[in-house]
């Protein structure tokens, strides 16, 4: 990930909405320091059965002090 990813206005923070079975995903959002903010149940219909989503998070500022 790139800082200039938040170059664009207005973009004070990047959002991921993954699959909590999606672990290679999961992973990266934490390896690249993302915050774990929510764990929705049953979120939505997806290939015949309801899915969970994890929403992740990473702030401007949070990048800058990390990168």
């Amino acid at each position: 990930m790139s800082a200039s990813l938040f170059a664009l206005p207005p973009a004070p923070r990047l959002r991921a909405r993954i699959d909590p079975e999606n672990l290679r995903s999961v992973a990266l959002a934490e390896r690249i320091g993302m915050r774990r903010e929510a764990h929705v149940v049953e979120n939505g219909w997806f290939t015949g059965r309801w899915s969970d989503e994890l929403r992740f998070a990473l702030l401007a500022r949070e990048w800058s002090s990390t990168s």
